[in-house]
């Protein structure tokens, strides 16, 4: 780099002791060859010292700025040098990936005429397989109407056996067939009997409810206190009892815990709850006459009248809650030793009167 000229102070001196030029100095020799002797250098205390420490200044910007320019130039070159050698890395692995590319290239399409002679052949063999397959069977054919008359009278033979046997085997099957379907009549005519039987009984139990229902609607049907619901007499305590408690003080009113077997009588029973008592005081829910009992290492659930219950198996899961209450339209189970409510039930008739 070009080093930066060293600036000339615009304070020029007469003393050569600082090495300034005067106009003296840098005058050339006069006309006619003779020289004048410099005169002496005058004395000027009063401005040496500022004028050093202007020329010091200007030394030291000149060599801070040299050693700028020196330093940016080097660094320059280190640069430069860097992205040359990138660039020939760059250039190198460009030149390499193209030359694998190449290669992978001339492999691919020797694969793929590797490939498409591999097909021909296959289909070459495939071609020779099934012309061999075709003499084959010709010869199998061949083979066959050469035996066909010899074994003719065998065939005969054997078919007339597999016909007899076919036969036997036909009339074995529809014998089991007709008995199947005799015994699936039977099955049908029992159990249309038997619906037939439970109809009636439905009819008949509807009918005495019915005639029961109309005489009550008539007559009370139910002591003091109680209330008809379904052709039956329900009883809803105040006072909070466990579930043996609360059974035992039904059965002292000549009545048992309330059973809803079913699913609808559960909704239809807080419904009635809910119009007795607008402001249901035990919203926890009442006893009904539902419990678990243990046979064996299985627990069932009873009612009280003894009948097993046929419901929901979700009331099983909680071994510690064997007792159910109503709560809500829902049969939930509890603690059987926790106190609550209870509803006593008891068939209406004029006679409790």
């Amino acid at each position: 780099l070009p080093v930066p000229p060293t600036p000339i102070s615009p304070f020029l001196g007469n003393g050569a002791e600082e090495g300034e030029l005067t106009y003296e100095n840098v005058q050339g020799s006069r006309p006619g060859g003779t020289e004048e002797t410099p005169s002496a250098p005058k004395e000027d205390t009063g401005s040496k010292p500022w004028l050093k420490g202007a020329t010091l200044a200007v030394l030291t910007a000149c060599i801070v700025l040299l050693a700028a320019a020196v330093g940016l130039g080097v660094r320059y070159w280190q640069v430069s040098g860097q992205l040359q050698r990138a660039l020939q890395d760059h250039t190198a692995h460009s030149t390499a990936l193209a030359q694998r590319i190449g290669l992978q290239e001339g492999s691919l399409a020797q694969k793929e005429d590797s490939l498409r002679q591999a097909v021909t052949e296959l289909s070459s063999t495939r071609e020779a397989h099934r012309k061999s397959q075709e003499a084959t069977r010709k010869t199998q054919e061949q083979l066959r109407e050469a035996n066909r008359s010899l074994e003719a009278l065998k065939q005969e033979k054997l078919e007339r056996e597999a016909e007899l046997q076919q036969a036997l085997h036909d009339s074995q099957e529809a014998t089991e067939k007709a008995q199947e379907q005799m015994q699936e009549m039977e099955e049908a005519l029992k159990g249309a009997n038997r619906s037939l039987e439970a109809v009636k009984r439905e009819k008949d139990r509807m009918e005495a409810n019915l005639h029961q229902a109309i005489f009550c609607l008539q007559t009370d049907c139910c002591p003091d206190g109680w209330t008809l619901f379904r052709w039956k007499c329900i009883w809803v305590s105040q006072e909070k009892k466990t579930w043996q408690k609360s059974r035992e003080d039904c059965e002292k009113r000549s009545s048992q815990l309330l059973m809803p077997k079913e699913p609808w009588e559960q909704w239809e029973i807080w419904g009635a709850l809910v119009r007795m008592q607008k402001n249901l005081q035990h919203p926890n829910g009442y006893w009904i006459g539902l419990h678990k009992i243990k046979e064996k290492k299985n627990s069932i659930l009873f009612w009280v009248d003894g009948s097993h219950y046929e419901g929901s198996e979700q009331l099983m899961q909680n071994q510690y809650q064997n007792c159910i209450k109503v709560n809500q339209g829902q049969l939930e189970p509890g603690s059987c030793y926790t106190p609550r409510a209870y509803i006593c039930e008891r068939a209406a008739s004029p006679t409790t009167l």
